[in-house]
């Protein structure tokens, strides 16, 4: 379904630290300044990463075999809903593994819409997270970047 961007929607990114439950903020990313356009119908208008926002190196190394997590949520600026199938996200993550790899909603679980009238200035869970593979090390940041947050018009 056609959507429009969640006027000044603040997605946070965060790491969970698998043995204390401790949460830190990674990246805070505001829609209109990562959205590069929007994403109605879940495509991005822009695709070319030459117009994305770089995402910097994040020093916070999450360990899969602690059992960390990334973890996200966006707080909306008024009452609204937020359809998943239509939000769009490219989170680089640098893995000692691998390289630069990119995460999607998909990979955050983000598949289920926030309802139409959802609390403002609250943050709302997009998916259960990421947990990083055993074994592997990560840190959020590191290339380009997008997130496109849509409503559930």
């Amino acid at each position: 379904m056609a959507s429009a961007p969640l006027p000044r929607a603040t997605v946070r990114i965060y790491g969970v630290n698998g043995t204390s439950g401790r949460k830190t903020l990674l990246h805070t990313i505001v829609n209109e300044a990562w959205n590069t356009g929007g994403s109605p119908d879940g495509v991005l208008a822009s695709k070319t990463t030459n117009t994305w926002n770089t995402m910097p190196l994040n020093q916070v190394r999450m360990s899969g075999t602690r059992g960390d997590k990334i973890v996200a949520t966006v707080q909306l600026s008024a009452a609204d809903g937020c359809d998943a199938s239509d939000c769009v996200l490219y989170l680089p993550v640098v893995s000692s593994v691998g390289g630069v790899k990119t995460l999607t909603w998909e990979d955050f679980g983000f598949t289920v819409d926030l309802p139409a009238a959802s609390a403002a200035n609250v943050e709302h869970p997009c998916g259960a997270g990421y947990s990083v593979p055993y074994g592997e090390f990560v840190q959020v940041g590191g290339g380009a970047a997008v997130c496109s947050m849509e409503d559930d018009a």
